[in-house]
């Protein structure tokens, strides 16, 4: 049987178990069950604790930092299921095109190596190959999107933002959920109920034995053959994390993991995305014109073993060990332009070759104590943090000159082309090994009212790149520090000062395929903020609010120089992103919770042809609200959703997408052992482009209308 065809064996073999278990376990649980009713409260959708922006568990409200932690409790009201969905609730994020290798936060365009797991920058979207995807959130606890710069704690990085997510861990208590959920877009231009595609879950932890010192955590999904918004193209998903807890004493534990992630998409990889039309109107999202044996495929896998230790109730110790292997393969037949040579409808396209095999090894190792001196407390972190990555990566662009005429489509009717043969590779090669160090120091220093937070890192990296034969080598070294305040109005309200630094050495392969071998400076970040967070009204508002303004040093961007790429520098300040953001959870009532997100964004270069223009990508306004209500009385196993969000018109290079609003609505059933659930996705069906693909006149649509369906059981 060929590799293929194994894979999809295996991946219907595993849905089928998934539903025959679930058909089972309702069967034989139809006695005895115990009536849960879920009531509202502050962390249904949103955590107010959380380690991300301190690397230890501090309220959120105590922090000088602007931060927001989500729920898969809400990621399962709003239907989401990766990163890049949770982006449309979190204001200052959003994402950057179809190839899923960046997002943008506070207006700068920030690569996917930002989003990591567990504090750790464990790449697990991949880098190398088109074929890369961002995370899926199957496995997440919570999902924390840190604003500004991350690089004190978490070493090199963009000073826009980071996301980190939290994984489900092994746990004591015995529970197991299975489902099944279906997604249906129901659209006039792409057709009711004719791209449809399950998915089968499985969540489960508990303790092997009595004493309860090894505990473990299953988590799997699949979704075999699930249809895609545009005809004829299809995804295949399947998701696995196991973890063991070994308790080693009262203070001591072990967790070993393995998390394998393994995806494929037919007829393309993303990169061939898009549509002929104008930025305002998209058109039909049903078609898609490339080829029918494009594909992009990308497999992950991550061991990992963290040690916790505590010495006594004021200090603790972890250490975390991770190795990751990510492999990319994506062919892709794509539109780079609307040239119609003939003037007949007909657009030329060319094929693009890629493949990535990305290796990461990491260590964070760090103690962390509370102790007083003269009556001084003190919370503190010291740690040392270490990433080995190899990146090999290769792409092929066939010769403009050489594709015309050879693989043509109809604009009009995407099935009517002329597909010619795979041309020989020219092949550029590169590959990347680098080194990033980080030993790093934070204090919270509390005195009374006032809380002051100090940090100390030295961050290092070193890159070699081979591209084509050629070396490129660098090295980078700094002392990183920041400095937050925080002071405590009252017991309910806190105001807040923070400066911070990013610290982003130019990647040797940018520097390499669009520097002629020169050298660059790190581009740095100085970001500042003030604001308050407060906890009002005994908990049921919880209102945060900052002020903004992050100063890009040594800024880069692409130009073109005799009709060819190049990467340019300017010296000093060249990018200036300032603004507000205000985040708040509000319960109106016991059975009612809702989640505001807004922020305006201010984002331009400070000189240059683009002097003054909005980046790209970045709209001046942005708002998303997500209600959450339970009903009362004998209707109290029922839950309405209701998701808002809207975006200010913004730039896409010399062209503008309208702003737009749109909306979600849900309705659930938890009673007894389950959990039924309904989201209407885009209710409306609102048609939007959503960005610019390969082209002034290729756009990219906004998702369809979709009717998500689910259904858990738990026991």
């Amino acid at each position: 049987m060929p590799k293929h065809s194994q894979r999809l064996h295996k991946r219907h073999a595993l849905g089928a178990a998934l539903v025959s278990t679930l058909a089972a376990t309702a069967a034989q649980a139809t006695e005895n069950m115990n009536e849960v009713v879920v009531v509202g409260n502050q962390q249904e959708i949103i955590r107010t604790e959380d380690g991300t922006a301190m690397k230890m568990d501090v309220d959120l409200k105590d922090t000088s930092r602007s931060v927001v932690s989500v729920t898969k409790e809400f990621l399962d009201q709003a239907a989401i299921e990766d990163v890049d969905g949770a982006f449309n609730y979190v204001s200052s994020f959003r994402r950057n095109g179809a190839a899923d290798r960046t997002f943008t936060a506070r207006g700068v365009r920030t690569p996917i190596s930002n989003i990591m797991i567990d504090g750790m920058r464990t790449l697990q979207g991949g880098e190398g190959g088109t074929g890369s995807r961002m995370p899926s959130t199957f496995n997440a606890d919570s999902v924390t999107f840190l604003r500004g710069p991350a690089g004190l704690l978490y070493g090199s990085g963009s000073a826009g933002g980071m996301v980190n997510i939290v994984t489900k861990k092994p746990e004591a208590e015995k529970q197991t959920s299975i489902g099944v959920s279906s997604r249906s877009y129901v659209a006039s231009d792409v057709g009711s109920f004719e791209q449809n595609g399950l998915t089968f879950n499985l969540d489960s932890t508990g303790a092997v034995n009595s004493d309860e010192t090894v505990m473990y955590r299953v988590l799997a999904s699949t979704a075999p053959d699930r249809d895609m918004f545009q005809h004829g193209r299809t995804e295949d998903e399947n998701f696995l994390d196991l973890a063991l807890t070994f308790k080693l004493s009262d203070k001591t534990s072990l967790t070993p993991r393995l998390e394998h992630r393994d995806q494929e998409r037919t007829g393309g990889s993303s990169y061939g995305d898009g549509l002929v039309g104008e930025y305002s109107d998209p058109g039909d999202r049903d078609r898609y014109y490339g080829s029918r044996d494009d594909y992009g495929k990308f497999e992950s896998q991550t061991l990992g073993l963290t040690l916790d230790h505590a010495f006594n109730d004021s200090w603790k110790a972890r250490a975390v060990v991770r190795k990751n292997d990510s492999d990319s393969d994506a062919q892709d037949l794509y539109t780079s332009t609307s040239y119609d040579p003939r003037g007949d409808g007909y657009i030329d396209r060319k094929y693009v070759r890629s493949s990535g095999r990305d290796e990461y090894k990491a260590f964070d190792a760090n103690i962390e104590g509370k102790f007083n001196t003269s009556g001084v407390k003190h919370h503190v972190i010291a740690g040392v943090s270490y990433l080995d990555s190899n990146v090999g990566f290769f792409r092929s662009f066939q010769n403009t000159d050489e594709a015309l005429g050879m693989n043509l489509v109809n604009s009009a009717n995407p099935n009517d082309q002329t597909v010619g043969t795979v041309p020989e590779w020219d092949i550029q090669y590169s590959d990347r090994q680098q080194q990033d160090t980080n030993i790093y120091l934070k204090d919270r220093i509390t005195l009374g009212d006032v809380t002051l937070v100090a940090g100390l890192a030295h961050v290092k990296q070193e890159q070699e790149e081979i591209r084509s034969g050629t070396l490129y080598k660098d090295s980078y070294s700094e002392t990183l520090w920041d400095l937050g305040a925080i002071y405590a109005v009252t017991e309910d309200v806190n105001v807040f000062a923070n400066y911070s630094r990013s610290y982003d050495p130019v990647s040797a392969r940018s520097a390499a395929q669009y520097g002629n071998g020169q050298s660059y400076k790190p581009v740095e970040g100085d970001n500042y903020e003030i604001g308050a967070k407060a906890s009002l009204m005994n908990g049921k508002v919880v209102p945060g609010i900052t002020l903004f303004r992050l100063e890009r040093k040594n800024n880069t961007e692409y130009v073109r120089v005799d009709g060819a790429w190049q990467l340019e520098q300017k010296n000093g300040v060249g990018f200036v992103s300032e603004g507000v953001e205000l985040d708040a959870l509000i319960m109106p009532t016991p059975n009612w919770n809702m989640m505001v997100s807004y922020a305006y964004t201010d984002a331009a270069n400070t000189s240059g042809e683009d002097k003054g223009i909005q980046a790209d990508n970045t709209p001046r306004h942005s708002l998303a609200v997500w209600n959450s209500y339970r009903l009362s009385g004998d209707l109290n196993a029922f839950k309405l959703g209701l998701g808002l969000r809207h975006e200010s018109k913004r730039a896409d290079g010399d062209n503008t997408l309208p702003s737009y609003v749109e909306a979600d609505l849900g309705v659930y059933y938890t009673k007894d052992n389950w959990d039924v659930s309904m989201v209407l996705r885009n209710a409306f069906d609102k048609v939007r482009t959503e960005d610019g693909a390969n082209g002034d006149s290729i756009v990219l649509p906004n998702e369809p209308r979709s009717l998500n369906l689910s259904m858990n059981y738990s026991f």
